[in-house]
């Protein structure tokens, strides 16, 4: 064990419980807030109470006005302060509603007169290491430093833990990340490479994180494929879910688990990609809190993303740019078994595989201050912290660079392909190899180009305020299929004022991944 992670078991907090007083007498209210201070309270930045308490010798953490709190507080009321019923029978004392209201009230304002602490969901720092809630019943973490990691009884940090989080695998040592290619259909040997680029971001504690999107056809296991990865991150009762109906659903959600995980998705709109990009860079939502009238709610998350659906999915530029799109393989019949026997054997080399990917994170923790690129993608720490930890597998950093730069090419591709405004432009240009004129006269290009139904949809760019944010937007994907969009400002006066363009062929188109040339110093 390396003394960084030793320093942090032993400064971990234990509790001892306050100097009995006189209980006779006391009323229920204040007989609970004994109980609860047994433990230790504390609040967040938001001011939000919690408590964490030792239970069977382990502490647990909750917020104060959480159910899980309100179950500890009676059980503990109970064991405390028992009553007697009847000759002989005695059972647990319960305080009535009113009682716990006061009490909790009471304890709330202790808490805001203590320091103030952050609340973790699955993954949290601390010391420049990585800690992870394994989710166990002794809640139990994993210290991942720079030398190491360790399964440690006390955790450095408090972690919370919501409704349907589910146990990791215990990890061992000595596991060989290879393991994890009979679970995970890819298609070669670059994406698996990219599978455990994306595990290993997803294990980060900040973001931003890449989002997976995992396509294929019906047969090639992507439901499968989602779930083992969840299952090494962040188990879940749900482990995939149904697509978010909005944007407060979706952050609420992120607020409740780690890794989001979206199952069978058919299509992604604008609106949902927007959600997901803000989710997976971090984003927020502010809205009105109930019961009052100029206060916000506001929630701020970051969270690694996983989809899946039969088709392409990152059909919107921005997605795309920050996605990992993997399509997977038909699986041949043959090679079918079936649910039970995969899952044994999944579950049985869960734990070895687990280990393999901590050693990758401590690799990176240990590697990522040396490593060097003369230029950045858009998605540079995902970039960088890949790059740092592929040595603890024996791979290189061009292994993933050129694996990344390929993945995100095909990704700018079927982006541009499913955007019949992008599609329009590329075939003008191609023709007359320069177009400049107005907006007004490009979307009556535009419009002779495509059918009659795609111009009637309800995202159609109408008039040249709509196609100018439209051409924006797809601007960066057309530049690395080698076509520059210039708005070279407006021509004419008064009402013969007109927004005017110019497309032309890109000289030399860039690389995809802006990162070449670039230079490894591990």
């Amino acid at each position: 064990m390396s003394n960084g992670i030793r320093k942090i078991i032993d400064t971990a907090p234990a509790f001892t419980p306050p100097p009995g007083d006189d209980d006779e007498g006391l009323s229920q209210r204040d007989k609970l807030i004994l109980c609860g201070m047994k433990g230790e309270l504390w609040r967040d930045a938001d001011h939000t109470a919690h408590a964490t308490v030792e239970v069977n010798g382990h502490l647990e953490s909750y917020v104060l006005r959480s159910n899980a709190y309100h179950r500890y507080l009676l059980t503990l009321y109970g064991i405390m302060f028992p009553q007697t019923i009847g000759p002989g029978v005695v059972i647990p004392g319960s305080p009535s509603s009113q009682a716990i209201a006061d009490a909790l009230n009471g304890l709330e304002a202790i808490a805001n007169t203590k320091p103030q602490k952050t609340a973790a969901v699955r993954i949290s720092a601390h010391d420049g290491c990585v800690v992870l809630d394994l989710g166990t019943p002794d809640w139990s973490a994993v210290v991942i430093g720079p030398e190491g990691w360790e399964v440690v009884a006390r955790p450095p940090v408090p972690f919370i833990r919501p409704t349907g989080q589910r146990p990791l695998p215990i990890p061992v040592t000595g596991g060989d990340i290879n393991e994890l290619r009979r679970f995970v259909n890819v298609a070669d040997e670059g994406d698996f490479k990219l599978t455990i680029a994306f595990l290993l971001a997803a294990l980060k504690r900040k973001g931003p994180f890449p989002i997976a999107v995992v396509n294929g056809e019906q047969g090639s296991a992507k439901s499968t494929f989602c779930r083992v990865l969840r299952c090494l991150v962040d188990p879940n009762a749900a482990d995939l879910r149904s697509p978010p109906k909005d944007e407060r659903d979706t952050l609420i959600a992120a607020i409740n688990g780690w890794m989001q995980a979206y199952d069978n998705l058919s299509y992604v709109d604008g609106e949902q990609s927007d959600w997901f990009c803000r989710i997976s860079t971090g984003g927020g939502f502010a809205t009105r809190a109930l019961y009052t009238n100029n206060e916000e709610t506001l929630i701020n998350v970051c969270r690694p993303v996983l989809l899946n659906g039969i088709p392409s999915l990152a059909s919107r530029p921005d997605l795309a740019d920050r996605a990992v799109a993997l399509t997977l393989p038909v699986i041949p019949e043959e090679a079918r078994q079936t649910e039970d026997a995969f899952w044994a054997a999944f579950d049985e080399a869960a734990p070895r595989i687990l280990g393999a990917l901590l050693d990758g994170v401590a690799t990176a923790l240990r590697n990522l201050s040396s490593v060097k690129l003369e230029r950045l993608p858009r998605m540079a720490d995902f970039t960088l912290w890949s790059v740092a930890a592929f040595p603890a597998y024996g791979w290189t950093a061009e292994s993933f660079l050129s694996a990344y730069e390929a993945n995100r090419q095909r990704g700018v591709e079927d982006a541009i392909e499913a955007d019949s405004v992008a599609v329009a432009v590329l075939e003008i240009v191609a023709e007359w190899g320069e177009f400049q004129g107005s907006v007004t006269t490009l979307l009556e290009e535009i419009n002779n180009r495509v059918a009659l139904g795609i111009s009637k949809e309800k995202t159609w760019p109408k008039d040249p305020t709509r196609l100018s944010s439209r051409l924006r937007r797809v601007a960066p994907g057309l530049r690395r299929l080698g076509v520059e969009i210039n708005f070279d400002g407006r021509s004419g006066r008064g009402a013969d004022k007109k927004r005017m363009i110019r497309l032309s062929r890109v000289k030399e188109v860039p690389p995809v991944s802006g990162d070449a040339p670039w230079e490894e110093t591990l």
